[in-house]
């Protein structure tokens, strides 16, 4: 359903007029207009609860007071209410209730890692008692481990309920409950071994004392107010995720939510809430390293530089044209791709450079795709307000976990429709219409699905199912496609055909809006598409256009075409799917270079590593899957190494090729060559971004396909093997970052109960999988016929479990394996 206009009613407080929202309670309203009213237990995500009793006002209606007073989180204003905040009677009850509340706490302000941003701090300060009267025992219990990331103090804890109703309201993973009753009650927590913590984290932030703690901060990064906070954006998906990156002595401290109330709401997921450490961890890198002849030199970066700008114009003095191939990684920001993207076409004159994540499969981008990728999306906002929501080839947990999160609320909550279609199962759907097409079989499913809608060609059962769910959409359906799709050999024609899709809804609902956004592999895919990573749109200037895609690169490296590869930030080795071909190009190629913040299987095989900083360490901009452009703000962090600008610059001066330009310069090129780009001055750009609708000038004539492609399937005796994007994988951020050493990575084998007892294998057992090994696990949500694999595992990657494109291996146990049995 579309975004509803917003109502108001006008009451009297404290004497005056005051004009709130039908459908809040008026304690927010009253709040957000000045009113201090001291609450615990209600949070705008929350039913309310009406635990700790502070909200209490005086109602009156049409003059006549109500016997007792009211908690202010539970009412909404109606026409006739008068409500009283400051009377006497008020006041009393707001002190006397604290004085409950404070009877069992701890004097440990100054010990506290909550102290200076702790709410019953506050409200003792304002509303409490000078002296405390309880002079019994206070009731103590010892502290204990949440989960892997969180410690309970029960000392503190004031059972607001605040975190129980989280975790049964919101994430729904019931993690933690209220035991006993009265002065005696608890609260405990229910973790299983098999459940990954994915936003428990949130509880941290709506606890209002100390009783939650997380591990890798408590007593270790001094006080709140001695930190300094950088408005910042989330590094791990295209989301658009707002957070606060905190700073303390050139250090990281914390990464904390940052409330956007149009993108997230102050949610946060555990992996981007726990991974600042790998900002600070040992094993970034700071200076080069050199790889030559089996030994690895550590040098400055200055004489990495140096060298390498010797090597390189030496190449483009005997081959002064497409002789270089550059790389880029999804996580640099939408000026650092501009710097790289000069210094592929000004300096190195090639068209041989591509992003990592290809987007429109080995064939490169069209027109066609592109029209289909910047046409039809819709905000967050109307996202979530859609009467149905359609998943395609994505784990919206996995993926884009604080959407995904938001999404299952509003399905619990609102009473919204959440259709799935996906090859394997997953935690996104519970209370959604799921449907498996099979994997291989995409393009066959949405073809069928729009054939049904549309009353002619061919069918198959999977796309009947879909077409089913889709005849009555209500007023609004929003369309969300993903990593299945980037994966596909097809991807091109299954992005066409999520687009006659769209147009057979519309048909079947006349009256419906249809919206259809890209879940990005990346945090900042599309800004790398705005920058001409892709295809000429968004062109800085002169230069040569891509060549359309990673693939075509490595393939000109294998076969010799190319002298050197520039790699910026991607692990090309572990995660492209056609293993072999990278393993020939890096081969194939006399220089190899790798730029990044860690080492990798990738950066191990290139004859240079040179140091970059992260994420945190420098400005830019990033644009997220609904268009909204927003800037991530330096932390104030010390930096070793350097941007990927400033790399590139620094390698362009020592080739005695001139300065590219600074991060302004970059963005003020996107400002003028992009007349939909965000008018506002870089320095001043607004901390909760700016909402684009990207336009390009395209000759994209599409026209629907109703063909359906053979079915795939396993061969006799093997099972399709499925990459799978986890949330937790072996991305630097994760992989780097202590805290995730305490978590059982998904890096597993995970098999359907039927085809484990059918090739007798075990939960537990170690398998092989084509070139792979890893422990098998039964799982429910695996399709039988397929086991799923993580898609970035350097130990064991999932491009060595067979080619690219879709594949199917034999499992056998690894004993077995080894004999040749």
């Amino acid at each position: 359903m579309a975004i509803k206009d917003i109502e108001y009613v006008t009451i009297e407080v404290d004497g005056k007029p005051v004009s709130l929202r039908k459908d809040k309670p008026i304690l927010w309203g009253l709040r957000d207009q000045g009113f201090d009213i001291p609450y615990f237990c209600a949070h705008k995500w929350l039913d309310p609860l009406g635990a700790c009793r502070m909200c209490m006002v005086k109602v009156s209606w049409n003059g006549k007071p109500m016997p007792k007073l009211q908690i202010s989180c539970a009412i909404t204003p109606a026409e006739g209410m008068s409500v009283e905040t400051r009377v006497d009677e008020v006041l009393t009850a707001r002190r006397e209730q604290l004085e409950f509340h404070l009877i069992n706490h701890p004097l440990e302000c100054p010990v506290c890692d909550k102290g200076g941003e702790c709410m019953l701090q506050d409200q003792t300060y304002e509303h409490g008692c000078g002296e405390g009267r309880y002079t019994e025992n206070k009731k103590v219990r010892s502290d204990r481990q949440m989960n892997a990331y969180i410690q309970i103090n029960y000392k503190r804890c004031i059972h607001c309920k605040r975190c129980v109703g989280f975790t049964d309201e919101i994430d729904n993973s019931h993690l933690l409950k209220m035991v006993s009753r009265g002065a005696e009650s608890w609260i405990e927590s229910y973790p299983t071994s098999d459940d990954l913590p994915y936003f428990s984290g949130n509880v941290i932030d709506i606890c209002p004392v100390g009783a939650l703690t997380a591990t890798n901060y408590r007593f270790t990064m001094g006080r709140p107010w001695e930190q300094e906070l950088t408005a910042s954006v989330a590094s791990l998906d295209s989301t658009g995720t707002n957070i606060w990156l905190n700073g303390r002595l050139g250090h990281v401290a914390r990464i904390i939510p940052r409330e956007n109330e149009a993108v997230d709401v102050g949610m946060l997921d555990d992996a981007t809430r726990f991974s600042w450490e790998s900002i600070d961890d040992p094993s970034r890198l700071r200076k080069a390293l050199v790889h030559d002849n089996g030994e690895t030199r550590s040098v400055k970066l200055a004489m990495a530089q140096e060298l390498l700008a010797e090597k390189l114009s030496a190449i483009l003095e005997e081959h002064p044209s497409d002789s270089v191939g550059v790389i880029a990684g999804g996580n640099r920001t939408t000026e650092e791709y501009m710097s790289l993207r000069h210094f592929a076409t000004r300096v190195l004159d090639t068209r041989w450079y591509a992003f990592g994540e290809d987007l429109a499969g080995p064939e490169g981008m069209s027109e066609v795709v592109l029209d289909a990728l910047l046409s039809g999306a819709t905000s967050i906002e109307h996202i979530l307000a859609a009467s149905t929501i359609l998943t395609i080839g994505t784990d919206l947990w996995e993926e884009a976990p604080v959407l995904g999160l938001r999404a299952n609320v509003e399905v619990r909550k609102r009473h919204r429709r959440l259709v799935n279609l996906r090859s394997h199962g997953s935690k996104a759907d519970d209370f959604a219409t799921y449907i498996d097409y099979g994997y291989g079989n995409l393009l066959r499913t949405v073809r069928s699905a729009t054939n049904a809608l549309l009353g002619s060609g061919a069918r198959t059962p999977e796309g009947d199912r879909l077409a089913d769910s889709l005849r009555q959409v209500g007023d609004d359906c929003a369309i969300l496609y993903g990593s299945e799709v980037w994966r596909d050999p097809q991807a091109r024609e299954v992005i066409v055909a999520i687009q006659d899709l769209r147009d057979a809804i519309r048909r079947a609902n006349p009256d419906c809006a249809v919206y259809s956004n890209a879940v990005y592999p990346s945090a900042n895919s599309a800004g790398a598409l705005l920058a001409g990573w892709f295809t000429k749109f968004g062109r800085p200037g002169s230069g040569k256009e891509s060549c359309g895609g990673i693939g075509k690169v490595l393939k000109a490296a294998a076969d010799g075409q190319l002298k050197a590869l520039f790699i910026c930030d991607y692990d090309t080795l572990s995660r492209y799917p056609d293993r072999q071909l990278v393993e020939k190009a890096l081969k194939a190629t006399g220089l190899t270079v790798y730029a990044g913040s860690f080492g990798n299987p990738t950066s191990t095989h290139c004859s240079f590593h040179l140091p970059l900083g992260t994420w945190a360490h420098f400005d830019g901009t990033v644009v997220s899957l609904e268009w909204r452009v927003q800037k991530r703000r330096r932390g104030q962090i010390d930096s070793v190494a350097p941007s990927l600008s400033e790399l590139v610059n620094g390698i362009s001066g020592d080739m005695q090729r001139g300065f590219l330009g600074t991060t302004e310069d970059m963005y003020s090129q996107l400002r003028h060559n992009l007349e939909f780009w965000p008018r506002d001055e870089f320095g001043k750009f607004p901390y909760k971004g700016v909402l684009v609708t990207p336009r390009a000038k395209l000759n994209a004539n599409r026209s629907a396909v109703s063909e359906l492609p053979a079915e795939y399937g396993a061969g006799a005796g093997e099972l399709v093997v499925i990459p799978k994007s986890f949330l937790y994988n072996d991305r630097d951020l994760l992989a780097n970052s202590p805290v995730f050493g305490k978590v059982a990575m998904p890096f597993h084998a995970f098999m359907n109960p039927a085809d484990m007892q059918a090739q007798g294998i075990s939960d537990g057992d170690t398998v092989a999988i084509g070139g792979i090994t890893l422990t098998a696990k039964e799982r429910d949500w695996v399709r039988s016929g397929s086991v799923v694999v993580n898609d970035f595992c350097h130990t064991a990657p999932a491009n060595s479990a067979g080619g690219p494109g879709f594949t199917s291996a034999g499992i056998k146990k690894a004993s077995l394996a080894g004999s040749g049995a």
